[in-house]
């Protein structure tokens, strides 16, 4: 499984947040509702309910005959983003996959980290920038022109300008994809310019379409938290607030995978994760570490790695109430290797995510949604071994054009 970090709080500090209102906000609105974290961490409730996702799992692997119930099983692996978010959704999610039906046993499980630097499982355009640095002006091209994008969203951004209140003096001054000062009169989320950014290594959006689309990020993350009334939204969002969320998130969903999914990107950033994934799923083992086979094997990172890893496979789900292919926090892709009897193995591919409201109430319990791969598109998500990993191994073997560029992404 590939499993995005479970809820944190705003990447920005409050200066950066604040920069996208009116300073004073007219008329005055609630501060940035308190995460009790550092930016960008995982929250305690986060992490409560990442571990009722690894408790879920769990027992779906028992239901299924993967492990005994009363026994600490030793067949688990577990490779985690050295980012805090990243780390403590591993120990979750490790947490989680302990329960067992001994109590007693209290189960633990290693979770592997890079030991310092950027790892470049999870970040190979930024941890080996000699062997496979993002172009940016390569990136830029295959992002392609980003005003369509901004003219099918306008309603929800205008939705996002009446909440913010945009712009503070200090950004319409030094806007992000111009650097040309714009008009307090004119200054606004609508009006802002938008461009692609690669140069730290990671491709992202900048200016108007990239406040816009963490704002609607960082909406969904204050409804996991199970913030309500005036510290949802600046308080802004309408009685209706569950309803304005899932609007707005389509606009986070789609510039998101307008950049990851993206051809060079998605090679870019996310060649060396799928040789991984691919070696898991042949071999239950990772190339990179010690012992197995494996009979489970989590990689925890970011909704850029599977959007990355997605894109390669051009994979597609809807979960109930999200946007098509939207990641939530907490959110895997999960991959299934299943036997019968005088059968060829299968793999079977499904999203699993928490719905909003299990979020907000801390419940926990995820949806699945089956994964569609044009690999297998008649058999809802089933692929014979053979149909799905020979030719990702020919892939992975750089017979084909777009990993023969991205030869140097790839380590153990």
């Amino acid at each position: 499984m590939l499993s995005r970090h479970g809820v944190r709080s705003p990447t920005q500090s409050t200066e950066a947040l604040n920069n996208w209102r009116q300073q004073p906000p007219t008329p005055p609105i609630p501060p940035w509702p308190d995460f009790g974290v550092p930016p960008g961490y995982l929250t305690p409730r986060g992490e409560q309910l990442i571990e009722k996702l690894g408790e879920y799992y769990r027992s779906y692997l028992d239901q299924n005959g993967m492990f005994d119930p009363a026994q600490c099983p030793e067949e688990i692996l577990i490779r985690a983003d050295r980012d805090e978010r990243t780390v403590m959704t591993a120990q979750g999610l490790g947490s989680g996959l302990a329960q067992a039906a001994n109590a007693s046993l209290r189960c633990r499980f290693a979770i592997e980290e890079a030991a310092d630097g950027p790892d470049p499982l999870f970040h190979p355009s930024e941890a080996m920038p000699a062997n496979c640095a993002l172009d940016s002006e390569k990136a830029e091209k295959a992002v392609g022109d980003l005003k369509p994008l901004a003219q099918r969203y306008e309603k929800q951004i205008a939705a996002e300008q009446d909440i913010l209140q945009c712009c503070s003096p200090q950004l319409c001054n030094r806007p992000a994809c111009t650097g040309t000062p714009i008009s307090p009169l004119s200054c606004k989320l609508p009006e802002l310019p938008s461009c692609t950014d690669a140069a730290k290594g990671q491709a992202a959006i900048k200016g108007g379409l990239g406040i816009g689309q963490s704002f609607a990020e960082i909406l969904l993350l204050e409804y996991g938290q199970g913030f309500t009334g005036d510290k949802f939204g600046l308080g802004r969002a309408g009685r209706d607030y569950k309803a304005t969320m899932l609007d707005i998130l389509g606009l986070h969903t789609a510039v998101f995978n307008q950049v990851q999914r993206a051809n060079y990107v998605a090679a870019r950033q996310g060649a060396n994760l799928l040789y991984h994934v691919v070696g898991a799923i042949k071999t239950g083992l990772d190339p990179g570490s010690p012992g197995g086979p494996y009979k489970f094997v989590a990689y925890v990172g970011h909704d850029t790695n599977i959007a990355n890893l997605a894109a390669l496979l051009d994979l597609h789900w809807q979960l109930p109430e999200y946007p098509l292919d939207d990641m939530p926090p907490g959110g895997a892709l999960v991959f299934e290797l299943r036997q019968l009897s005088n059968q060829a193995p299968i793999v079977d591919a499904f999203f699993a995510a928490q719905s909003p409201d299990e979020m907000q109430s801390g419940a926990g319990e995820p949806e699945r949604a089956p994964v569609k791969t044009r690999r297998c598109p008649a058999n809802g998500g089933h692929c014979e071994m053979v149909d799905f990993v020979v030719p990702l191994a020919e892939f992975i073997d750089m017979t084909t054009p777009i990993l023969q560029q991205n030869r140097g992404c790839l380590t153990d």
